[in-house]
């Protein structure tokens, strides 16, 4: 198994993610899940779901994701996982900053994280589907991305605060810490930076659990 971020064509990004990779390397989430006892035999795959698979590390229920097989190839799923994987660990750094201006100013901010995920490569290439073991194998590419699986449904309530290019003002406490971390990603990256499709779950506790970020940066010729 092994863990690799993309470094982007703009330079301002790139500083920020060799600093975000150092702290999201150092998490005690990417330490405890990327142990050595992770191996292949560990794990138990289900049905296969599209893109996503459900699964188990050990007792922790998981989710796989990769690419679907039409239109695609193990090149452009692992550069595809990689790009989510670049804008997860940006996510969480941006996060982390937004707690600490928060804290500077004396506020109570309610609970966020992000439900952040880890690259794997599988080393026994023999476990990836072909076209004739596509209804007896859950994984279509060798390269995958893990998170924890989380609970949507009964108390537990998907909440989705803005859409690719839709940045409609949210209108609650929740949703406008949402806007103003977005904001504060925005000029923390020096306008690199743009979180968008901004999603996650809330639990009884009223803590919020953000899944499957998106963002949208300028590339090297000034396109984003």
């Amino acid at each position: 198994m092994t863990a690799s971020i993309l470094h982007s064509a703009d330079a301002t990004l790139d500083a920020l993610l060799t600093k975000a990779e150092s702290v999201y390397k150092n998490s005690p989430i990417l330490t405890s899940m990327c142990t050595p006892s992770f191996v292949w035999g560990s794990v138990t795959f289900s049905v296969q779901l599209t893109h996503t698979t459900a699964g188990k590390l050990n007792s922790i229920e998981i989710a796989i994701f990769q690419h679907k097989q039409v239109n695609s190839s193990p090149e452009m799923n692992e550069q595809d996982l990689c790009a989510e994987m670049e804008v997860a660990v940006l996510a969480q750094y941006f996060l982390d900053s937004f707690y600490c201006h928060g804290e500077g100013l004396g506020l109570k901010l309610p609970v966020i994280k992000w439900n952040l995920p880890f690259f794997c490569t599988l080393l026994d290439h023999s476990a990836v589907a072909d076209i004739n073991t596509l209804h007896s194998r859950s994984l279509l590419w060798k390269d995958f991305l893990v998170a924890p699986l989380l609970i949507i449904g009964g108390e537990y309530k998907e909440i989705k605060f803005s859409g690719t290019e839709d940045f409609s003002p949210n209108t609650n406490v929740i949703g406008q810490t949402i806007d103003a971390y977005v904001h504060h990603t925005l000029i923390d990256s020096g306008g690199t930076l743009l979180l968008a499709d901004v999603q996650g779950v809330l639990s009884p506790q009223k803590e919020l659990t953000l899944f499957d970020p998106q963002g949208h940066s300028f590339l090297a010729d000034g396109s984003t």
